[in-house]
């Protein structure tokens, strides 16, 4: 079970079993780096793995996000995009049910509301012992990825100064680095949703599956 903090974030419970995965993730990061820490340890369930770095990097994006968001404004971006050729449009079950364009911080709005929902529906990530992970688990977790992703597209054109100006640049790249390895650990994002961060691949994971496939996607 993960705790909703004022800021945004969830914070797992101390005790449970994604609370030491967590721990243990956080220390192999520190000590051995991301491609260590993105490897599923022996005897633990893969699907818990990756239900404790969804939760993870959904709390890194809030954060991230809250310290450009009062510079994403309808003004300054109309409509979600990864620069001038990448645009994103909204869809959901309620409001939107076709594709529409929407203001960036719109956009993240309802996405953020609608990976928190995601995340504390107990029948999709499950908290009690042995009770099983849905059959649909890992295509609603590579939902949650894709848009995820999207999020830091965005900042990576459009709120990249300002991450800069406040020394916060080197922990969006780490973030982003870490979140690409896990995808790629464990294909949770497709290479076309990686397209437009070629450059970033490029230059901080240029051996990665995605990155080649992104290239080249016919390969």
């Amino acid at each position: 079970m993960s705790t909703y903090s004022s800021n945004g974030t969830l914070t797992h419970k101390s005790g449970t079993l994604r609370y030491t995965l967590h721990q243990t993730a956080s220390e192999t990061l520190l000590k051995g780096g991301i491609q260590a820490a993105v490897v599923c340890p022996d005897g633990v369930d893969p699907n818990e793995w990756i239900a404790v770095h969804t939760i993870d990097f959904y709390n890194d994006i809030i954060m991230i996000y809250n310290s450009v968001k009062e510079e994403c404004t309808v003004y300054s971006c109309p409509v979600m995009s990864a620069g001038k050729v990448y645009e994103f449009l909204w869809t959901d079950k309620y409001k939107y049910r076709k594709p529409t364009r929407l203001p960036a911080h719109t956009y993240i709005e309802y996405l953020v509301s609608w990976v928190l929902g995601l995340l504390q529906d107990d029948s999709l990530f499950p908290t009690e012992p042995n009770v099983p992970f849905p059959r649909d688990y890992l295509d609603k977790v590579k939902n949650i990825f894709r848009r995820i992703l999207r999020v830091y597209e965005h900042i990576y054109y459009s709120h990249i100064s300002l991450l800069r100006h406040l020394s916060l640049l080197d922990q969006f790249q780490f973030s982003l680095c870490h979140f690409i390895f896990f995808a790629d650990q464990f294909d949770l994002v497709t290479s076309q949703n990686f397209r437009p961060l070629q450059d970033f691949l490029n230059q901080f994971a240029p051996n990665l599956r995605c990155f080649w496939n992104s290239k080249n996607p016919h390969f």
